[in-house]
């Protein structure tokens, strides 16, 4: 068993068991293009460890939180115009403890409960995390008052991003929609935010 102070990154796979349902194949296949192509390699370049994977989601560790917080953006911000996949993310900063090839303590528990608490496309971070964070990546979040997450004693002060307005997700419905003969999933290319991120370019 081992102990160790961590960021923590979790993220699941938004309507997971309806997009299962209405196309398998499809859903699988869009999968697999979001850990290949986005999920895993920003991981990797914010010199992050995915610790475990689930069907729908995983929980990846950062030495910083800085890194963790950059990450979560950055994924989040690249699928911002995808048709199928959305996520929900939350970060905090605390004690893991890894056994038997999987990971528990407080910090996998509230990065959890923060992200089954944010909307598609969100980011949630805990105050720690928030107060780990210099003036301008701080500077990002809005405060999202304080929470009693389940199974966490104290009560956390939930940070949120991005603003309301500044993300729209394409998957709005316009308001008379013309529905298909049946369900399916498109498997598209996604964003390339990181890239507009670091050069400044938004279009």
């Amino acid at each position: 068993m081992q102990r160790r102070l961590a960021a923590i990154l979790a993220a699941d796979v938004v309507g997971y068991t309806r997009l299962m349902g209405e196309d398998q194949q499809g859903t699988l296949a869009a999968l697999r293009q979001l850990r290949h192509e986005l999920f895993e390699p920003a991981v990797t370049n914010h010199n992050g460890n995915v610790v475990k994977r689930m069907g729908d989601g995983w929980i990846v560790e950062f030495a910083s939180i800085f890194d963790a917080v950059n990450c979560g953006q950055d994924i989040q911000g690249s699928l911002v115009n995808h048709e199928t996949i959305h996520l929900r993310v939350g970060v905090h900063s605390g004690e893991v403890v890894f056994e038997d090839d999987d990971v528990f303590g407080e910090g996998v528990n509230v990065a959890a409960r923060l992200e089954e608490l944010a909307e598609p496309g969100e980011v949630l971070i805990s105050d720690t995390a928030h107060n780990s964070l210099d003036g301008k990546a701080a500077g990002r979040f809005s405060n999202g008052g304080p929470q009693q997450l389940k199974n966490v004693a104290r009560a956390v002060t939930v940070w949120r991003w991005p603003e309301t307005s500044e993300i729209v997700l394409s998957s709005s419905e316009p308001e008379n929609p013309e529905l298909p003969s049946k369900p399916s999933i498109a498997v598209l290319p996604f964003d390339n935010y990181v890239r507009r991120r670091r050069t400044g370019i938004f279009r």
